[in-house]
């Protein structure tokens, strides 16, 4: 087999990691990469696949979980993401039964409800903490007995 088979799949492999650049084929890259210095070495080619297989899904196993921490890590939450966690008060009372509820956050009106298994009632003013937004709504919990 000739080397340049196991160079161009390292090729194939590298250009579809930089079309992607998703982490996906750049492991297959670094497999196809040590079964080309096997072949220069003239190991038989059922090693050289078995060493391109096990590379890649060592590489895969090893230095994945470490690169999507450091690519993913520093990501930072936008649009209705970033309303997780926040307090505010109620501008109208939240009541799920009568499908009522609003609060205002950063300048913007948001339609609020309890969750589903809740069936307090928040009166206006009531200061609440965003648990998760759902649509065009937000969820909310009352933050333990303050208003306005």
């Amino acid at each position: 087999m000739s080397p340049y088979i196991w160079l161009g799949l390292v090729i194939f492999f590298l250009v579809i990691e930089i079309a992607t650049l998703g982490l996906t084929t750049i492991w297959f890259a670094g497999g196809s990469l040590a079964a080309f210095f096997l072949n220069l070495a003239d190991v038989p080619v059922l090693w050289q696949v078995i060493a391109a297989i096990l590379v890649s899904f060592l590489l895969m196993l090893t230095i994945r979980p470490f690169a999507n921490r450091r690519m993913n890590g520093k990501r930072t939450k936008t649009n209705a993401d970033r309303l997780e966690g926040m307090e505010a008060f109620v501008k109208e009372t939240i009541d799920n039964v009568n499908g009522t509820g609003c609060i205002s956050v950063e300048g913007l009106e948001w339609m609020a409800r309890t969750d589903p298994n809740d069936k307090r009632i928040i009166p206006e003013g009531t200061l609440i903490r965003i648990l998760r937004v759902e649509g065009a709504k937000v969820i909310v919990e009352p933050v333990s007995g303050e208003s306005k």
